[in-house]
Order: C-alpha cells, then structure tokens, then sequence
C-alpha cells in the first residue's frame, strides 16, 4: 500500500483505481520472461506529420497501469494486447500509483513487414 504525503494524492491514487476498473481492460505482458497479465488502459492514437508532398500516419501505443503491477518492467520487453504483439519503448516515471509505458508495434529486434503500396 502506498503512503501518501498529502490528502489530494491520496484522492488522486484512489480515482486513478475507479478509473481503472471502469475502463482498464487485461493485457499480457512479459516481465523478466514470466507472462503477467496486468490491468491497463490502452491508447493507439494516430498522429499526423505533414512532410513535403503529403503526410505520414503513424501511432505510437500508450499503456496507463498501476506502477506495482508492472514492477520490473524494462525497455523491450513484450506486451500482448488482444494477440498483437508490441514491444515497451519507454517507461514513464511513476505519478502516484500510476505511470505510462509506451510502445511500439511487433516484437523487439524484427524489422517491420516492408512497406510494398501506399494506403
């Protein structure tokens, strides 16, 4: 259980938890190659750059969770959501019992499937 400085952390902490039951959904996520499925809320926004000629799409996963669930984890490790295999790139610090953990689509050290066509 953590110990709080101040009473808003404490009411944030305990309405970060509603917030997780109501929408967090379960993913698996391989910690120091144990699988663990961990509660999260999951966030794949498009983001949109404008380059000379026209623009690219791209996403970059996010996972909000509870920090003491995914204790352990590291750069590179695996997640699996709903069988899509992404892999951690960054680690947010934690932000009272909560922290971000951003992703990247596949599995770490395999190139992405060349791209043969534009969308």
């Amino acid at each position: 259980m953590a110990t709080f400085d101040n009473i808003f952390d404490r009411a944030m902490s305990e309405v970060d938890k509603i917030v997780m039951d109501t929408f967090g959904g379960r993913v698996v996520a391989v910690i120091g190659g144990v699988q663990r499925s961990i509660n999260v809320i999951f966030d794949d926004e498009d983001t949109i750059q404008q380059i000379a000629g026209g623009q690219v799409v791209n996403s970059q996963p996010e996972l909000f969770c509870n920090a003491d669930e995914v204790a352990g984890l590291k750069k590179h490790d695996a997640v699996y959501i709903h069988g899509v295999a992404f892999y951690v790139t960054a680690i947010g610090r934690p932000d009272g019992d909560s922290l971000t953990v951003k992703l990247a689509h596949g599995k770490p050290g395999r190139p992405v499937n060349d791209i043969d066509a534009w969308s």
